[in-house]
């Protein structure tokens, strides 16, 4: 595993078989860095993720440990899919690429100050879908709730 933990946390449901509700959590400053590990990557890395607090893991939930993001130019599209604690990323450049403007787009509205409390995105397949495939888990990407100092 690489060194330094990515700046996001990542949850799953163990509620219901099949398809996992599987969510990461982060500022959008976090989802950029992770976006950049999108972009760079070559071959397969795994990369360790931060521990959820403890407050926001439901009774239902389970912690992501780290992500596997893996560079497969033989794929037509970005396959998200859980194995034990890791999530797992595969796809090629391009789709990959893709994923990573969506993530980063949390940096933009921030930086247009137009980033909602609570902003979120549902990155799920759907026919016709341009980057995800029809296995791809369903997969939702959060802004964490930020304390505030008391005033």
């Amino acid at each position: 595993m690489e060194g330094q933990a990515l700046p996001v946390y990542g949850l799953y449901s163990a509620r219901r078989e099949g398809l996992d509700d599987l969510c990461l959590v982060g500022s959008p400053e976090g989802f950029t860095s992770f976006a950049d590990v999108l972009q760079r990557a070559r071959g397969e890395d795994t990369w360790h993720l931060q521990a959820p607090p403890p407050e926001e893991i439901a009774p239902y939930d389970c912690a992501l440990t780290a992500a596997t993001i893996v560079l497969d130019s033989q794929t037509a599209g970005v396959r998200i899919s859980k194995q034990g604690d890791i999530l797992r990323i595969v796809g090629p450049e391009d789709a990959l690429g893709v994923l990573a403007d969506n993530l980063c787009q949390f940096e933009v509205w921030q930086r247009e100050g137009r980033l909602p409390p609570h902003a979120h995105q549902h990155l799920e397949h759907w026919p016709g879908h341009p980057f995800l495939t029809p296995d791809s888990n369903p997969l939702v990407a959060m802004i964490g709730a930020t304390e505030t100092a008391p005033g």
